[in-house]
């Protein structure tokens, strides 16, 4: 329980400390965004959505690769792999989705 407590006083204390320094920093920092109108904003925030989610893609079919070989022929554990390779097919394909619905939605917009 004392364990317990201390860790919380201490990320508190740690939050607080974090949170003093960013306000200073942040207070300095120019606009990271660089965009001017809600169109370029969106293109822009797809563009990294679609960066880091092509990189936890391939890192996900990697991991499924490695429960393939790690299945070793046992059928519960092929199963599991093959439940992961879905869920991680069925991820890609949404983020896929989403990116051309909103490119589709941004290139309305901008012809507005």
């Amino acid at each position: 329980m004392k364990f317990l407590k201390l860790i919380k006083r201490t990320s508190l204390i740690v939050f607080a400390y974090f949170l003093s320094v960013n306000s200073f920093v942040f207070a300095q920092i120019e606009n990271p965004i660089q965009s001017q109108d809600f169109a370029t904003f969106t293109q822009n925030l797809l563009s990294v959505v679609k960066d880091v989610g092509g990189v936890v893609v391939t890192l996900g079919i990697i991991y499924t690769g490695f429960l393939f070989v790690m299945a070793q022929g046992k059928p519960a554990e092929l199963q599991k792999a093959k439940t992961a390779l879905m869920w991680t097919l069925v991820g890609s394909f949404i983020l896929l989705g989403a990116w051309v619905i909103a490119s589709a939605i941004v290139g309305t917009v901008q012809q507005l």
